[in-house]
């Protein structure tokens, strides 16, 4: 790797991200003078990664999937990788009775009648 990209990478990643509050602490620490890339980066944050956040990468990582569908996955309550992919390809144990809607018989009747 250049030292040039890692010295780059690393004061990106110096700032405060989006999903952490704060840097405690970067080993090997920002300004830091070094022959070769190191084999290791370890950032310390303040507080611990953004439960949705890292709720909607798990689901991106277990399922295969973009981050916008994880994200609206997740907002419509589908967190759970199982449950996305029970949503997503449903079984037909897991669909609703149809005869459960108010005057179901009406359009199976003119359905039949029409066939």
């Amino acid at each position: 790797m250049n030292l040039r990209v890692f010295a780059c990478a690393l004061a990106c990643v110096a700032a405060p991200a989006s999903a952490h509050a704060f840097l405690d602490h970067a080993n090997p620490g920002a300004g830091a003078s070094l022959r070769a890339a190191p084999k290791t980066l370890m950032l310390t944050f303040s507080d611990d990664l953004d439960a949705e956040a890292s709720g909607v990468a798990a689901l991106r990582s277990a399922l295969g999937i973009s981050l916008p569908s994880a994200r609206v996955l997740c907002a419509r309550g589908f967190g759970n990788a199982a449950e996305a992919r029970r949503f997503l390809a449903p079984s037909t144990a897991d669909l609703h009775d149809p005869f459960l809607l108010a005057d179901m018989q009406m359009p199976v009747k003119a359905l039949n009648a029409a066939l």
